[in-house]
């Protein structure tokens, strides 16, 4: 009994030590002031993200299924030309249902999933807010041009997380909701048992919902060299269009032959063709 208490207090102080870590990253992310705040940045994501990669269970990713959502126009380059060693966000899950992420940038009530294979580069429990390092978004008074196509063409484009969780209550996008959504550094996850239950979670920006909910507080996964190995087409959609419209459909977007097609609870349907 002695040495398993003495385990456990080894732990908790470890723990609060790598929060502390954290902690300090994300306050100095959110501080760096002028033209160097991008690249200043960047470097401390990349001092998280090693971290991470030193601390994380990556064996028990093992059994997460991650998925990127977007509508279905949106996918047509996703599936046609991949960049696959640019960093994609994603959404992890342990079980199914495979909750549809909608209302977010240009993901609408129709989106459809991506099921991705590759390396987690970090996770967390909470929007990380990597929408502000996507290749475009970076100013190139920042990242000079020459170096932001010089890493398109070699090791791809890196994500890092923004200085708050869209929707927390110190984003500047927040609203007046009632319940902000999380921020990122109190939530990155270590362990794929740490990933958030999505019974617990809307995964609708649009919602305001009641206290035991967390609005906006969908997991959020980088994943690299990362491939797409199926599609989640929604029981809905399918059962709108029907079978043979749904592979029509996808057709006219010119999606590869050869993908089996599941639904939000994890059952193959169809395969494009």
């Amino acid at each position: 009994m002695a040495l398993r208490s003495l385990i456990r207090e080894y732990l908790i102080c470890e723990g609060e030590a790598e929060r502390a870590e954290i902690s300090a990253i994300a306050k100095k992310m959110a501080n760096i002031p002028g033209p160097a705040a991008t690249a200043g940045r960047r470097d401390l994501g990349r001092t998280l993200k090693r971290m991470w990669q030193k601390e994380a269970d990556h064996a028990s990713f093992k059994g997460t299924t991650f998925i990127h959502w977007q509508n279905i126009g949106h996918m047509h380059s996703l599936l046609n030309a991949p960049r696959s060693r640019d960093e994609i966000s994603a959404i992890p899950y342990n079980t199914t249902p495979w909750t549809q992420l909608r209302g977010l940038y240009k993901i609408g009530p129709r989106a459809i999933g991506a099921i991705l294979s590759g390396r987690p580069t970090l996770i967390a429990n909470a929007d990380m807010n990597t929408h502000a390092f996507r290749d475009g978004k970076v100013p190139y008074y920042e990242f000079p041009e020459e170096k932001q196509d010089q890493r398109r063409r070699s090791s791809g484009w890196n994500k890092y997380p923004g200085t708050k969780s869209v929707g927390s209550a110190e984003h500047e996008w927040s609203s007046s909701a009632k319940k902000p959504a999380r921020s990122w550094e109190d939530y990155l996850v270590f362990s794929a048992s740490d990933i958030f239950p999505h019974d617990k979670i809307t995964f609708d920006v649009g919602q305001l919902t009641e206290p035991s909910i967390v609005a906006r507080g969908w997991p959020e996964a980088l994943i690299d060299n990362w491939k797409v190995t199926g599609l989640v087409v929604p029981q809905s959609l399918i059962e709108d269009w029907g079978a043979d419209e749904t592979l029509d459909i996808l057709q006219r977007q010119d999606v590869p032959s050869g993908l089996p097609i599941f639904d939000q609870m994890g059952e193959e349907r169809l395969t494009t063709r």
